[in-house]
């Protein structure tokens, strides 16, 4: 395996498919999350599985019908915002 992102620790039971395809997170070295990504075990090649949030992927298996099972650790926090709801001067 190859590029700028670094395994995430842990591989879970279930994570290598039948074919030769390995579940693991990885993390780009300018992120702070954990994405899922599948790795061709014969090739080494990486590949992001999409996702719409923000957050670290972990504990991911493989279903019987081919399916991706993870949990998911997320964040749904705003960046630049402190103090009480509705405190105006609170955010910069």
């Amino acid at each position: 395996m190859s590029g700028n992102a670094r395994p995430a620790p842990g591989i879970e039971s279930g994570a290598i498919s039948k074919d030769g395809k390995l579940l693991l997170g990885l993390q780009e070295l300018d992120s702070w999350f954990i994405s899922p990504a599948v790795i061709d075990l014969a090739t080494g090649r990486a590949t992001r599985i999409p996702i719409d949030a923000l957050g670290d992927a972990f504990s991911m298996a493989w279903t019987e019908d081919g399916q991706v099972m993870a949990s998911w650790w997320g964040s749904e926090r705003r960046f630049g915002s402190f103090g009480r709801r509705g405190d105006s001067d609170a955010a910069f």
